[in-house]
């Protein structure tokens, strides 16, 4: 793999696709890909998504970068975000935000 490893958020509302944007910039950058559902199923709080993020950003897989699916949603998971990647020496190099026309959104749920 050639490219330079990212680190990068997918983020926006429902339907709007984030989940088939982060497949193709796992596939693109040869990252790891890790989901909000995935992350807030394993957790009851956001303290313990983002320590479930960290644990999780060890991986082998993610060793090249990681593409965060509809994570963080609010400021606070942002912020925890930030401390988690900070303690792990990362950054966040780019958040990417979807949107459409709530009609579309509509159709597409």
């Amino acid at each position: 793999l050639s490219r330079t490893p990212a680190n990068v958020a997918v983020l926006g509302p429902p339907c709007v696709g984030k989940h088939t944007q982060a497949d193709a910039l796992r596939r693109a950058f040869g990252v790891c890909r890790i989901s909000a559902k995935e992350l807030m199923s394993a957790s009851s709080s956001d303290e313990e998504a983002v320590r479930t993020l960290g644990t999780l950003l060890q991986r082998n897989e993610c060793r090249r970068g990681f593409v965060l699916d509809g994570f963080p949603t609010t400021v606070a998971q942002a912020a925890r975000l930030d401390e988690e990647l900070a303690k792990q020496k990362k950054t966040l190099d780019a958040a990417i935000f979807l949107d459409a026309p709530e009609d579309v959104l509509v159709e597409r749920c």
